[in-house]
């Protein structure tokens, strides 16, 4: 597990498999956007979790998270939250990342926590980019604006209710739609041709979202991560009771969050 900051505001956690990253997330992403009541910013088991999505979500009956979700984004201040929560049942996965992160923000000092935590697989540029896109979203506010204006014009020529339908499969709700919407027309060209949508009716839309995210991109995220990203590779020696604390990518078969 690495994680780095690709600019102020961004933190980003990568690792080498899709296991080993889907276990450090499968809670905290479900605690922020879980279309489940009982799940979304409540207090849940890991056990219930896996229990009610080999029932309900996955086609084979197993527990499939890490393979159907390869992509993760959370707000600094839905982390936070997720961490006072959760951290006397944390798993190695989700301590490690949560030292991690905490190295890097400070984020057990802060009242606010003006970050937001991504994560993907080291080298899925495709995933990074989507999540990459969902910070955007979040952080900057006339790049939310101007996503949502773009999409807001363009519901004079087009329906976004298929990739809606996909959606709401894919186990996103409605809150989210907008921030989906986008980062599926810039990114998951490949998952939405599998779900038989019609992109090309879309096509004037994603080069108008592509532009304002690549110019963002350009003038956001830092140049040099060599010189100017700050990396927290090692886990704290600390015990956890002596610390105070004040959806991704189909890759190519895997949905995102």
């Amino acid at each position: 597990m690495r994680v780095r900051q690709l600019n102020k505001g961004i933190v980003l956690a990568e690792f080498d498999s899709f296991g080993e990253l889907g276990r450090a997330f499968v809670r905290a992403q479900e605690f922020f956007e879980s279309p489940r009541k009982q799940f979304r910013g409540k207090f849940f088991t890991l056990e219930s979790f896996q229990q009610w999505y080999r029932d309900n979500q996955s086609e084979s009956g197993k527990f499939t998270y890490s393979m159907d979700f390869g992509g993760y984004n959370i707000p600094g201040e839905v982390y936070c939250d997720f961490v006072v929560k959760f951290m006397d049942n944390m798993s190695d996965e989700e301590y490690e990342l949560f030292d991690k992160v905490n190295r890097l923000t400070n984020m057990c000092c802060k009242v606010s926590s003006k970050f937001y935590l991504i994560g993907c697989k080291r080298g899925d540029r495709v995933t990074l980019n989507h999540e990459v896109h969902h910070a955007f979203y979040k952080l900057y506010p006339k790049y939310h604006d101007t996503v949502r204006w773009i999409l807001k014009q363009s519901l004079l020529d087009v329906s976004f209710d298929p990739i809606k339908r996909y959606l709401i499969d894919n186990m996103y709700t409605e809150e989210v739609f907008s921030d989906e919407i986008a980062a599926y027309l810039m990114f998951e060209e490949k998952e939405l041709k599998k779900a038989n949508i019609n992109l090309k009716v879309y096509q004037t839309i994603t080069e108008q979202l592509l532009q304002l995210f690549n110019l963002y991109k350009r003038r956001r995220l830092w140049r040099n991560p060599k010189g100017q990203t700050r990396t927290e590779r090692h886990t704290s020696q600390k015990s956890r009771s002596s610390l105070q604390v004040g959806r991704a990518s189909p890759m190519h078969a895997k949905r995102q969050v």
